[in-house]
């Protein structure tokens, strides 16, 4: 059914911009932190200054925004996955396990075995992986993820 309603998606590359979007979440978390870090009280020493027309204060403000809305958009669509069943679960859970917690393949295998009851072959997880990025490249809002055949 999926191939039939996105068989106009070039699934590779959905698949790389999926994991890209991905890999990005702890770089969207730290200017988070970051950001909040560094609204604080500006601080006078007295001396004159060149005028600037740089709001230097509201830059930083937009960029956490940004970076929030990547979070929440990330979780969101994970959360999405979930509330689907399975295999989508198991899907999302790769996911938050592999980019969100930082989980090493092998590790998030040891889940996945006490999950399903049977051991995962490492080419079966990558398949496994694959099949999660693809779904979340489609469920995601953003048209970057949504690359078409040309």
């Amino acid at each position: 059914m999926r191939s039939n309603i996105f068989g106009n998606m070039n699934k590779k590359a959905c698949i790389a911009a999926a994991r890209n979007e991905l890999q990005k979440y702890e770089e969207y978390s730290i200017d988070v932190r970051r950001a909040r870090m560094a609204l604080v009280s500006p601080v006078s020493d007295g001396q004159p200054k060149g005028q600037s027309f740089v709001n230097t204060a509201e830059s930083s403000i937009v960029a956490d925004l940004d970076s929030e809305h990547h979070i929440l958009v990330i979780k969101n669509v994970l959360a999405g996955m979930r509330q689907m069943g399975e295999p989508n679960e198991m899907y999302a859970i790769i996911l938050e396990m592999k980019y969100l917690q930082q989980f090493a393949n092998f590790d998030i295998r040891k889940k996945l075995h006490t999950k399903l009851r049977h051991s995962v072959p490492s080419r079966t997880f990558n398949d496994y992986e694959n099949e999660a990025l693809w779904t979340f490249a489609m469920l995601h809002p953003s048209s970057d993820l949504h690359v078409k055949k040309s």
